[in-house]
């Protein structure tokens, strides 16, 4: 390992500016390097977890072989900061400001009035930039919707932000939303609306000469390519080998090291759980691990291929081989609702299969597939082959690679022409969501019958495709996960899932059959979901020519913190500079949903080193735990019963944001679990009512509204089913203490 020893900085650029750091943390990500030391809050903090898209930036960096710079959108919240060696990094400050010149990009989105609260804009500006920035054409609306998977806005409803930005696109530029409607220039839309803007007044958009560009010093230069590099950190030590002997030599000295490429599930694991890891490879730079070999048997893709990079290529053999790229077909379409743009440029399968993830949708596909894995055991200094079959994975989390194994490629099989592949996926929200039910359906029959060869639910089985075996298959299903999938299983809701299963199967069965001989009636299948090009339109009624001028009505203007919003100089709570001995406050929530609070006990947080307290309501009198909106029935730390999963407990009180986080972690709270009610009808059974209830809220004459014989009553129930609730700008507040003389 002498020779793999180096102190070479961390080099890097943002927005064209050189950054050089001598000794980086491991375990810093580039938002709060963002925003912490070069105060570039635009790049917000929303989830923390890859889901809401408010942090997105661009990264560039230059393909070696081909001499192409490649730019792509990327969330921030869970990129190494270390891995941004060697790259360009662009923020919404890098592309225009308010002061010199807006970005096209940013100046639509606010002329089109596509923000309101305006925390999700700049990761929505930067997704844009970036699809702009990474093609020399301009994209389709299949693009655009694709571009946007990973960006949540919770105020717009989406409809402005596309009616701006589909003014980038090719189908905007063939006039495919003109209007279509028959009577022409008589047409209501004319008559009696008023257009929300005029696309003729926007800045005009070449994407030539007007971008930052990237940095000469990378492009002329392959030195930060090419340096093996360890930076150690207080707890973690980071390792990146650009070449396969050292990444060997690193596994075989260190066998519980994490290899990461992306970093989208250790640092989630880093992020929210606090897990720590002593030792990190980045595998970025292995050329090895980022090859694809086609031989007349398939693809053999190496470990590091993103998931963007899969998708393209996948799509290529598909178009020139449709029939024997079933299985990479079903894979081109899951990887579609794979979460989002941003963590696919980063992502890779092979960190999907390692970690075991039971909510993987490749998982299932590749498991249907008996995908061939090529692994190394440093050990042995032996390659072996491994297939992904039903013993694969030996328990949650766990497959049956050793700690040390080192996955190098996986083999993606053409199929044959009797062999048919399908996969489906069912989950809360279409795009960017985790799986509520995955399935896929691998099934070979004989010589263009019926008759089936094998399938990989049930092999063997004396069978033709039709609905004596789809009743045995349902019968096999129902009986398997009634006595496997139990009601306290994780992720609950099992007779929905048992459901979802079957349902799924019978999609996958009767579209399979069609594809054989076409004898299913289109009423009973459903085909995937594929999207409209979206059509919008908001209209509202022309000022009447005798209207003031200062009257707003039907006169929509761009709210006055638009700009600021799509350049990320609008500052909001966290953006606000830290003070001078600011101390950060991390809240203690309940992990129960209805329990007595035996103890508190914060003694293992307080003796970390930098926090400096813990408050609990022992710290308060009664009065000054008290607050109420409507009614007298809430307190600031909730004492003796907790009554809801997530009441606020106690608060650590510590010098950094990052050493509260880990410290509340280590509070200890003794619970003693009462019965939980969660619905109605069991808070009406129970008798379990609030005090002072019910309230009566009046105005007026009620009286003589219950005696009017005109007025129609109606008596009925309305329930409303729940909502889970997804903000994209966190909850904040800073306390400034003064002192009075």
């Amino acid at each position: 390992m002498n020779e793999l020893v180096t102190n070479s900085p961390l080099v890097f650029y943002v927005n064209g500016k050189r950054i050089s750091i001598a000794n980086p943390d491991p375990e810093d990500l580039l938002v709060h390097f963002l925003r912490e030391n070069l105060h570039l809050t635009g790049t917000k903090i929303g989830c923390s977890e890859g889901g809401c898209g408010a942090c997105t930036v661009m990264i560039s960096k230059i393909n070696r072989e081909t001499g192409k710079i490649h730019h792509f959108a990327a969330i921030s919240c869970l990129t190494p900061l270390c891995a941004m060696h060697g790259a360009a990094v662009t923020t919404v400050e890098g592309i225009g400001s308010i002061k010199n010149k807006l970005h096209p990009v940013q100046e639509r989105l606010a002329k089109a009035h596509g923000l309101q609260c305006g925390f999700c804009t700049p990761g929505i500006v930067m997704s844009m930039y970036a699809l702009l920035r990474n093609s020399d054409e301009k994209p389709s609306m299949k693009d655009l919707e694709k571009a946007f998977q990973g960006n949540l806005c919770r105020c717009t409803g989406y409809r402005p932000i596309i009616e701006g930005y589909r003014t980038f696109t090719k189908d905007f530029s063939e006039g495919k939303f003109k209007n279509q409607c028959p009577m022409g220039e008589k047409c209501c839309k004319n008559q009696l609306g008023n257009k929300l803007f005029d696309e003729n007044e926007f800045e005009k958009y070449e994407n030539q000469g007007q971008e930052v560009i990237f940095p000469p010093g990378l492009k002329n230069n392959n030195d930060l390519d090419t340096e093996f590099l360890l930076f150690k950190g207080p707890r973690v030590e980071w390792y990146r080998p650009v070449t396969l002997k050292q990444l060997k030599s690193i596994k075989e000295k260190f066998p519980f090291a994490k290899i990461i490429a992306g970093n989208t599930e250790i640092g989630l694991e880093m992020q929210k759980n606090l897990k720590k890891y002593q030792i990190l490879i980045n595998v970025e730079h292995i050329s090895e691990l980022k090859s694809i070999k086609k031989s007349s048997e398939g693809l053999k893709i190496g470990a590091n291929v993103t998931l963007s990079s899969l998708e393209a290529i996948l799509s290529t053999e598909i178009d020139e081989n449709p029939t024997s790229t079933r299985l990479f077909k079903a894979i081109r379409d899951m990887l579609h609702w794979f979460s989002g743009a941003q963590v696919r440029n980063v992502a890779t399968v092979v960190g999907n299969i390692v970690t075991a993830s039971p909510i993987s949708d490749l998982n299932p596909i590749l498991l249907a597939a008996g995908v061939k894995l090529e692994i190394f055991n440093p050990k042995s200094n032996k390659t072996m082959v491994v297939e992904m079959n039903s013993s694969f994975f030996t328990g949650y989390r766990k497959t049956i690679l050793a700690e040390n194994d080192v996955v190098l490629s996986f083999f993606l099989p053409f199929n044959n022409k009797n062999q048919h592949f399908r996969a489906y996926k069912q989950s809360k929200r279409r795009d960017d969501d985790i799986a509520i039910v995955n399935l896929a359906i691998n099934v070979e029959l004989k010589d263009n019958s019926k008759e089936i060869s094998s399938v990989k639910v049930a092999k063997k089985l004396n069978f033709k495709w039709n609905n004596d075996f789809l009743e045995a298959i349902i019968a096999k299903l129902s009986n398997y996960f009634n006595e496997n999938l139990k009601n306290d299983a994780p992720g609950g809701e099992t007779q929905y899932r048992k459901t979802l299963v079957l349902s799924l199967f019978y999609q996958g069965f009767l579209s399979i059959l069609k594809e054989i001989d076409g004898e299913v009636l289109p009423r009973e299948l459903i085909d995937l979901y594929e999207g409209q090009i979206p059509q919008s339109s908001q209209l509202f009624e022309k000022p009447d020519e005798n209207q003031a001028k200062n009257d707003p009505i039907g006169r929509p203007e761009v709210t006055i913190s638009a700009f600021k919003c799509t350049t990320g100089e609008a500052i909001y709570t966290d953006d606000i500079p830290s003070f001078k001995n600011e101390l950060h406050m991390a809240l203690l929530f309940s992990e129960k949903a209805h329990a007595k609070i035996l103890k508190i006990n914060p003694d293992k947080a307080l003796k970390l080193e930098g926090v400096e307290a813990f408050f609990s309501a022992e710290n308060l009198t009664e009065e000054q735990n008290k607050y109420t909106l409507v009614l007298d029935d809430e307190r600031v730390f909730k004492d003796n019963v907790a009554e809801c999963n997530g009441q606020v407990l106690g608060a650590i009180v510590a010098k950094s944001r990052k050493l509260a986080q880990e410290a509340v972690k280590l509070v200890e709270v003794e619970y003693e679990e009462l019965e939980a009610i969660v619905t109605l009808e069991e808070a009406i059974e129970r008798e379990s009512f609030y005090p002072n209830f019910p309230i009566k809220l009046e105005n007026g004459d009620v009286e003589a509204l219950e005696n009017d014989p005109k007025i129609m009553k109606f008596e009925g129930t309305f329930r409303t089913g729940k909502q889970e609730h997804f903000y994209i700008e966190p909850q904040s507040v800073i306390v400034v203490p003064k002192i009075f003389i």
